[in-house]
């Protein structure tokens, strides 16, 4: 690729002159010495990336210009390539009609697998060309927070921690007693130093002379129907094993009595919260009527994962509730809620549209559909080309509110 003979040595005793060590219990081993090249995660590997890749599209296309290398075709009637670095853009661009804007149906359905076709007539095209534009995908409203960075982040730094070394356990004594061998049901229930405060939560465990199984306890409870036992069972099961990791793997000892006494408290007070919340609450769902000569549209979107469709609904109603049209429609599969609701009211506003109405009120049930469509700056979102072709139908209505 025409690099410089130094250049190129620097970069190779770079990539060759690494080693590394692995953690064992926070103690290194090692020294490893790597045989194919840099590791993963090292700073220069882009780069490296970047460098041979523009050097061999380069070369590529030269070979094109040059006709010293004919490319190949995916199947019959379909262009063809030399590469496909870099090539996703023009692919898709050549899969739409230019006169109507819309996926070329006839061209998919020949190039592509049905599946794949599929899967590309579910994409929704904007009515009008539209330039890209950068979205922040971790907001709904596709603007950078801080708020999503520092999740990202602290996402991050958990898969690094679950990828890091953790502390090999190479004692199977019971690290409360050092008495017996540490088994699933010493550590949860049998442990002498557990009895005492276990047998003042669990009364029922005084009927277990047998020491049976874990399971099979859950399995009494669930024969008594006694939601309370159970649920106590298992807050007392997960006070006893929080506090067995923090003495193994943070060396920070609880005793087993506060720690069963936190979890019963974690979960009163989120009893507690829930009746509050649920205080002075009046559950209503009904039809508020528009003002005299108004209409209202209401629409809503349903997913129906099993049957890898999604369906839309509409319905219009003047002041008195009498109805002037309903409709639904399937439309393509579709995994986002959002995106299913945006559909629904983009169809419902096409349907109003011919009927030349004058003063239009649209609802909806997704707070998200209402907050993008009336906001004064343009959509960010990942859903914008849906948003701007919404607001392109509202514009067309002499008076309307969303």
């Amino acid at each position: 690729m025409g690099f410089g003979a130094k250049w190129v040595a620097l970069i190779m005793y770079r990539v060759k002159s690494i080693l590394f060590s692995i953690l064992v219990n926070g103690e290194p081993k090692g020294p490893v010495f790597p045989s194919r090249g840099i590791r993963q995660g090292d700073p220069i590997s882009p780069y490296l990336i970047l460098l041979c890749t523009e050097g061999l599209i380069s070369l590529l296309q030269q070979a094109d210009v040059q006709d010293a290398m004919e490319g190949i075709r995916i199947c019959r009637g379909a262009p063809k390539f030399n590469h496909l670095i870099a090539q996703r853009n023009w692919i898709v661009s050549e899969l739409i009609d230019d006169h109507t804007n819309m996926w070329d149906m006839k061209k998919i359905s020949r190039l592509l697998p049905p599946r794949v076709a599929y899967e590309v007539f579910k994409l929704p095209l904007p009515a009008n060309n539209r330039p890209n534009t950068i979205v922040w995908e971790l907001e709904k409203h596709g603007l950078f927070t801080v708020r999503s960075a520092y999740r990202l982040f602290l996402a991050s730094k958990e898969e690094r921690q679950l990828g890091e070394a953790k502390k090999v356990l190479t004692d199977a004594m019971c690290k409360r007693c050092n008495m017996e061998e540490e088994v699933i049901n010493y550590a949860l229930l049998y442990c002498p130093r557990l009895q005492d405060v276990l047998l003042s939560q669990l009364h029922f465990l005084k009927e277990n002379a047998l020491q049976t199984d874990f399971i099979h306890v859950v399995d009494q409870v669930i024969r008594r129907n006694n939601y309370g036992e159970m649920e106590k069972l298992f807050l007392c099961a997960w006070g006893i094993w929080y506090s067995r990791n923090q003495l193994i793997y943070e060396n920070k000892r609880i005793d087993p009595t506060q720690a069963i006494d936190n979890a019963l408290s974690i979960a009163k007070e989120y009893e507690c919260a829930i009746e509050e919340q649920n205080k002075g609450l009046k559950p209503y769902c009904g039809w508020f009527p528009p003002p005299v000569g108004h209409l209202k549209l209401n629409v809503d979107g349903a997913l129906f994962h099993e049957q890898s469709r999604s369906g839309v609904g509409m319905i219009l109603r003047d002041e008195t509730g009498k109805v002037i049209f309903s409709a639904s429609k399937l439309e393509h599969e579709s995994i986002d809620p959002m995106e299913v609701e945006l559909v629904a009211l983009l169809r419902g506003l096409q349907l109003c549209l011919l009927l030349g109405i004058h003063d239009l009120e649209v609802e909806s049930d997704a707070l998200l559909v209402v907050q993008e469509l009336t906001k004064e700056e343009e959509s960010m979102s990942i859903w914008e080309n849906l948003v701007f072709e919404i607001r392109n139908l509202l514009e067309r209505f002499p008076k309307v509110v969303v």
